[in-house]
């Protein structure tokens, strides 16, 4: 007997290290010298959440390597300065690499919330035998420039000849070769190619190239084709009035559930919660359905799902959609205060807390701090101004504070901080309004040119009167504690 149990447990092992597989990735390029390079990948495609991979650092002769595990392949991601330089990596493969040419990200452009990293592919200067890599970039480059073909003539309203031969003959010009990735990635973008010229519905779209086929959590190419086509689908049931803000958002909900169960298109397990996260998810900023109906489903979703992408989805989009909104704890962080002292949220407790992102490039920003100097004098009893400044020079808004008398607290933003993500700050200045107890009130806050003063003293009277309540609730049970009868 026990003979039988360790041959089970051997096995066992084998089909966790083999599920585990490694990835090599070297190179050299003395200019990164001393830089991290720190490799990522999707974990959500509904949320686009980005997920640490590995990482490592330059060496001083600009050698750098790095093994990870990886059980599947995946499109990945580096940002190298304004670059985001990507490759798919496969299981078991070693790859050398050359990075692209160097051009550190600017501050002006760090600030810039409309910027967005130049996209490059990797250069691989050693390729694994039967590389993704390479069949991927020259169907893409084919692709390309097919679609734009394509639309001129559409633009012309000029007639395409033998649609179906040409999809055809593109299948016959890049054939799979025993690659499941590339298999998929063809698929979908001929699927597209497909759409495009027949201009088909999103109904028909799901039932030819989604329903009862193989569903993939991280490919790219096909989670993009399913978010547009999704995206279309729901927009009709929005024309046809499946969707309604007319109707309460409880019944909007129940009426979308049920016609996910009966529609006859989402058959396929992962499909159907797949469509029901993302509904959920839109339905939650568009305002179609209940905070508390998307919560209970979400939770219902994760408690019963035998799907592990949709459990970790699901508990992704509650994260997600709770952060920041009223009520929710604001999150924390740790920064340095002008004199390099650290401090934490928890350190303002106990007052109301404005917290403020502050940028020199912004001319708004500056001229808002004499009202918030103004606001901080009339509330500083109960209000803490905490103002995070993200400029490279933190001493330059010190040595403003010092001459104009600003005395509330400013911190020095650190890059590896995780805070203008955690608060979605795009644009400057930013302004949220936390709770005595660090729970997110105002999110955001109007500035103190609009009526932030008006919606902060109602507030404060607010929470005074809550004290007060509280205050006689503890000195009523005080005395009946006293109290001994003869």
């Amino acid at each position: 007997m026990k003979h039988f149990i360790y041959i089970i447990l051997f096995i066992l092992s084998i089909q966790v290290v083999d599920a585990q597989q490694t990835v090599k990735i070297s190179g050299r390029d003395s200019s990164y010298a001393g830089d991290s390079i720190r490799f990522m990948t999707i974990s959500n495609h509904i949320t686009e959440k980005e997920k640490f991979l590995a990482g490592t650092r330059v060496k001083s002769s600009g050698k750098f390597s790095l093994t990870f595990s990886l059980n599947k392949p995946r499109k990945c991601f580096t940002y190298l300065g304004t670059k985001k330089a990507q490759i798919i990596l496969e299981p078991s493969k070693t790859y050398k690499i050359g990075l692209p040419e160097k051009k550190e990200i600017t501050q002006a452009q760090l600030r810039d919330p409309y910027f967005t990293p130049t996209r490059v592919y990797l250069d691989i200067i050693e390729h694994p035998e039967n590389d993704v890599n390479q069949k991927v970039r020259k169907f893409d480059a084919f692709y390309q420039d097919y679609l734009g073909h394509l639309s001129i003539k559409k633009i012309r309203n000029e007639q395409i000849k033998q649609p179906d031969s040409a999809i055809a003959a593109i299948r016959e010009k890049f054939p799979p070769q025993n690659s499941p990735y590339f298999k998929t990635h063809r698929y979908y973008r001929i699927s597209y190619i497909s759409s495009f010229i027949y201009d088909w519905s999103a109904s028909l779209m799901l039932k030819k190239f989604f329903k009862n086929k193989p569903f993939h959590f991280h490919h790219p190419v096909y989670q993009t084709r399913l978010n547009q086509t999704l995206s279309d689908y729901l927009k009709n049931l929005i024309s046809k009035g499946i969707l309604d803000r007319r109707y309460s958002k409880n019944y909007s909900l129940r009426r979308f559930k049920h016609h996910l169960d009966t529609a006859g298109l989402f058959s396929n397990d992962s499909l159907r919660s797949y469509t029901h996260l993302l509904s959920l998810y839109n339905g939650n900023y568009q305002e179609y359905f209940s905070f508390k109906g998307i919560m209970y489903q979400l939770d219902s979703i994760t408690e019963t799902t035998e799907i592990p992408e949709i459990k970790s989805y699901a508990k992704d989009l509650r994260k997600n959609i709770i952060r920041l909104r009223k009520g929710s704890p604001a999150p924390g962080f740790s920064l340095y205060d002008q004199d390099s002292v650290e401090a934490d949220l928890s350190l303002f407790r106990g007052k109301f807390i404005l917290l403020t992102f502050y940028s020199s490039y912004s001319n708004k920003a500056k001229r808002q701090l004499s009202l918030l100097q103004a606001l901080y004098k009339k509330y500083k009893k109960h209000l803490e101004i905490v103002t995070v400044s993200v400029d490279k020079q933190f001493s330059k808004i010190c040595n403003i504070a010092d001459r104009e008398e600003y005395n509330w607290t400013f911190l020095n933003y650190r890059k590896s901080s995780d805070i203008l993500e955690d608060y979605r700050v795009k644009d400057y200045p930013v302004y949220y309004l936390l709770s005595p107890r660090g729970k997110m009130l105002l999110s955001p806050a109007p500035s103190p040119t609009k009526n932030l003063e008006t919606k902060l003293k109602k507030l404060i009277n607010k929470e005074l009167i809550r004290r007060k309540r509280e205050q006689y609730k503890n000195n009523q049970k005080q005395e009946e504690d006293s109290f001994t009868p003869y």
